[in-house]
């Protein structure tokens, strides 16, 4: 195993090769009668965990960029909705937040226009959206 992560129920885990790994999902599904894991396999070097999408590349390296289901369609809370402002204000930086946290180099600015592209899409107006979109310098 070279690298674990989990968060609640969701685990990701990368192995050596495939044997490795089938032997681990069988090993830990014999731990309890009452847990059963299952195993995704990346396609065409993509896969994705939770909310990122990750591509591999030719030479080893990942990039990431924020996954989206095939469902998804796009509509986020309208700004016109009956919500508080401070709402609206946070949906925007989350967005924007989670876009600067999860993406690499090389996919964030097309996932910042996205974001951009779906907030208008959803009523909100230009000026608030570049003042919500700003870049952070630095993302703890």
């Amino acid at each position: 195993m070279t690298y674990y992560s989990r968060y609640v129920d969701d685990t990701f885990i990368v192995c050596n090769n495939q044997q490795h790994a089938t032997n681990l999902l069988k090993c830990i599904n014999e731990a309890h009668p009452n847990i059963h894991f299952t195993m995704e396999h990346e396609k065409e070097n993509k896969f994705h965990f939770l909310d990122i999408a990750m591509k591999r590349g030719k030479d080893g390296t990942v990039q990431r960029s924020v996954y989206k289901k095939g469902t998804w369609d796009e509509i986020y809370l309208s700004f016109n909705s009956f919500c508080t402002i401070n709402c609206i204000k946070a949906l925007a930086k989350t967005l924007f937040h989670r876009t600067e946290r999860m993406c690499t180099a090389d996919t964030l600015e097309e996932e910042v226009m996205s974001v951009k592209k779906c907030l208008r899409n959803n009523g909100y107006p230009l000026k608030f959206i570049e003042k919500y979109g700003k870049r952070e310098d630095k993302i703890p």
